[in-house]
């Protein structure tokens, strides 16, 4: 009876894209009734204790949750669009990602043999992935705390010509090794050809246990691997239950074990992934969230993604050399050891830029499906899973896909005018640590997805621009974190309060100061107040905004221009009670605005007189009080 409401349950698992064989791996006609059985057999001392529905009920979860070792992840996931009821497809994806061990082989030794210490563990692996070597013995021997010496791999099992060389190795080396226990690990590919060897090979190993077993003291575990391609209706029917467990595998051995499990990308959407690391990185002991993925993990994705991104990066012919340089400093900034708090690197902030304009992406309601089901929609595809050879592969590749397009957006804006050199200084300096402030603090940062799309359609660009500010497009290197974002800002509100000053530059003052104030980018710069930081901000800011916005002939008058301006704007701020970085800042456009009319009459005569400049820095060397400009007037040399 039960069988066949275990038979009747399983038929929900149905899906039009996978035969059955797909996806419970090693599937035959006698599959449902051998896991009836076995549990049947292993529980029945607890009818008596139970009354019979109950007993049922037990006894068709412990068969389900038989089943679903087998099962591939795929499958799991594509549970959303079966028939079964929610809360169970829930239980069901929760019990093979959380409670069963289906991640690695690493994770399936060390969950038996050590969190459940396994007296006995004779298991039957399938897997998609590439099978182990030599070289992983090592992990193994850690995962599962028994010794290399003791470890047995036979890492083709058709390299033996006969039954009696397979037979003999074994049992050679349980001889050999009694003192201590013992894991024997068979391996052999091709499993859909060689499936009669692996049954009498697996007959072979339990019979040498067998006759040996009163000589061992030590527990002796057997482990079959069984290599599959992926074969449409499947290709394998050695399905076991009983002494030997069968269990599916689909990525052994993780390239990088780093990168986000199934079970954390299950039901989130690629902003949602990064916003769990963001939020777990900010959360105390108290607050942390068991389910929230670890900021680690999103950093070994980012750098999986970072390659792709910075090729996508691009510069103007004449800064073409600075692509190279780009690369080298954004890896070092990445891997570099982080001294800091987690919520201020260039990582966390990084991710949350990223997760800013994915959250923002996923908004825009173009989609045919929901964001949060790209794994279910998306990386199940056959194609894609056979492309990337497993389906956490599909899945990271994917996220890979979605993720670097806009990883090369971020990085090509925080580079604007040589941006990231600032953060790359050897001695931390205040600099670097606004740098950081202000990456991390996303709604600071005046960026959108909407910057990052092709006008022509939904996507996004397959190339991001490092733009430059300087005057019709001058390349120049920024001295000031992120200044011609400040630039933009403090102007906008500039042009925005003038109107209604009446020309009373003490009231545009107080009124500017009142508006940025408000602003996430501004209000940053509040609490730099200190005078050496102030000055040193005043001239890196001075020397960003003259490159803004006049364009000078030479650095000869690039250095006139800044003397000049920075004079009028020292003699505004000497006035205020308010001595902050801000406040300065302030000035600067204020004084430019009392002498944009004599700085083009400046300009003017650079390019009839091209040593115009040289004269005047000369002068001002003799009589540190000269200036060739003052409010509108051309002061003559």
């Amino acid at each position: 009876m039960t069988s066949d409401v275990l038979t009747k349950r399983l038929l929900n698992f149905r899906n039009e894209e996978l035969h059955v064989g797909e996806m419970f791996i090693g599937y035959h006609e006698d599959a449902w009734s051998a896991v009836v059985l076995h549990v049947w057999e292993a529980n029945k001392a607890m009818i008596e204790t139970n009354d019979e529905t109950e007993f049922e009920e037990m006894i068709l979860e412990k068969a389900k949750a038989t089943l679903l070792l087998c099962a591939t992840p795929d499958a799991v996931l594509r549970l959303k669009w079966s028939d079964l009821p929610s809360d169970e497809q829930k239980q069901l994806a929760k019990l093979y990602f959380k409670d069963q061990a289906h991640g690695s082989f690493l994770e399936y030794l060390e969950q038996k043999l050590v969190t459940e210490k396994c007296e006995q563990l004779f298991s039957q692996i399938t897997t998609h992935s590439k099978l182990l070597g030599n070289v992983h013995k090592n992990d193994i021997s850690q995962a599962c705390n028994v010794d290399v010496s003791q470890i047995l791999l036979i890492e083709s099992l058709s390299s033996f010509d006969t039954e009696q060389q397979f037979t003999g190795k074994v049992q050679q080396h349980l001889k050999t090794h009694a003192e201590k226990p013992i894991l024997v690990i068979v391996q052999c590919d091709s499993g859909h050809v060689n499936a009669n060897l692996i049954a009498c090979a697996r007959f072979c190993a339990l019979d040498v246990f067998e006759k040996l077993r009163d000589e061992l003291e030590y527990p002796v575990h057997m482990i079959f691997i069984v290599h599959l391609p992926r074969i449409a209706g499947g290709c394998f029917a050695g399905f076991q239950c009983g002494v030997w467990q069968s269990v599916h595998i689909d990525d052994l051995y993780p390239e990088d074990r780093n990168l986000p499990l199934l079970y954390e990308m299950q039901g989130r959407s690629v902003a949602q992934l990064l916003e769990s690391a963001v939020k777990s990185s900010q959360a105390t002991s108290e607050t942390e969230d068991s389910e929230s993925v670890s900021l680690a993990r999103i950093k070994g994705l980012i750098l999986k993604c970072v390659q792709a991104a910075l090729s996508s990066v691009k510069d103007v012919d004449e800064n073409r050399e600075r692509e190279k340089m780009r690369v080298e400093l954004v890896m070092k900034l990445l891997f570099a050891a982080n001294t800091d708090d987690d919520t201020f690197s260039f990582l966390y902030g990084v991710c949350c830029v990223v997760a800013k304009l994915l959250s923002e992406k996923e908004s825009i309601n173009q989609y045919l499906i929901e964001p949060s089901d790209w794994m279910t929609k998306e990386a199940t595809s056959s194609d894609k899973i056979s492309e990337a050879g497993t389906f956490r592969r599909s899945c990271l590749k994917i996220l890979e896909s979605k993720i670097s397009p806009v990883l090369a957006g971020v990085i090509a804006f925080i580079d604007t005018n040589q941006n990231i050199d600032i953060c790359c200084d050897e001695n931390p300096t205040w600099k670097t640590q606004l740098w950081k402030k202000i990456l991390c603090s996303p709604n600071a940062l005046d960026f959108k997805y909407s910057e990052l799309q092709s006008p022509t359609r939904t996507s996004e660009l397959q190339e991001a621009m490092v733009l430059y500010t300087g005057v019709s497009e001058k390349v120049f290197e920024s001295k000031m974190p992120f200044s011609w974002l400040f630039i933009s800002q403090i102007n906008d509100v500039f042009l925005a309060t003038k109107k209604t000053s009446n020309d009373d530059t003490d009231k545009l003052y107080q009124s500017m100061l009142s508006l940025l104030k408000e602003i996430p980018l501004c209000r940053l710069l509040i609490d730099v107040d200190d005078d050496v930081f102030v000055n040193e901000g005043f001239g890196d800011y001075l020397n960003d905004f003259v490159c803004s916005m006049y364009h000078n002939g030479s650095q000869e008058e690039h250095r006139v221009v800044c003397n000049s301006l920075g004079k009028r704007a020292m003699s505004l701020y000497s006035d205020s009670t308010e001595r902050t970085l801000l406040t300065v800042m302030v000035c600067v456009h204020l004084a430019y605005d009392d002498m944009v009319h004599g700085m083009s009459y400046f300009r003017l005569i650079n390019s009839i007189w091209s040593d115009c400049s040289k004269q005047i820095l000369a002068l001002e060397v003799k009589d540190q009080n000269h200036s060739i400009l003052k409010g509108n007037d051309i002061v003559s040399v």
